[in-house]
């Protein structure tokens, strides 16, 4: 995913709702906006009813998809304060055997969730894995495919 920097369009009043929840927003910018074919795969798998209703503590909620403008799409979900599990295998290294059977017994209770909705994952990295303060681990990007 990229970053994009600078000004972008301001949204209309009529699309903001406050919810009084903290969301995280990603910027996608045009090489993603712009190609059509990513562009509907994301919002027909992103928005879909199945992954709009996991509830599971084990992965990050999807709050919204927009468009603004022709080159940015913008992603609204839960906000996580954590990193990602590849920052945090690169700066402590190998995880002792216990914490990480923990955070993997964590990622598989989220997988397990979005197959119970007819979810796959498709992109499992460790960059898509947020681990929070708690030591509690969370799949990101999880409605992917069908």
């Amino acid at each position: 995913m990229s970053t994009v920097n600078g000004p972008a369009e301001p949204l209309p009043p009529d699309s903001v709702v406050n919810t009084g929840n903290l969301v995280a927003v990603r910027m996608l910018g045009s090489e993603f906006a712009e190609d059509e074919q990513f562009a509907s795969a994301l919002e027909r798998h992103a928005l879909r009813p199945a992954a709009l209703s996991i509830t599971s503590e084990s992965i990050v909620k999807m709050c919204e998809l927009d468009r603004v403008g022709e080159s940015v799409l913008l992603i609204a979900t839960e906000y996580v304060d954590g990193r990602s599990l590849s920052d945090l295998m690169q700066g402590e290294g190998h995880l002792p055997v216990g914490r990480a059977l923990h955070l993997a017994i964590q990622i598989a209770k989220g997988l397990e969730a979005a197959h119970r909705l007819g979810l796959i994952h498709g992109g499992l990295t460790p960059q898509n894995v947020v681990v929070t303060e708690r030591d509690e681990a969370k799949l990101m990007d999880s409605a992917s495919r069908e």
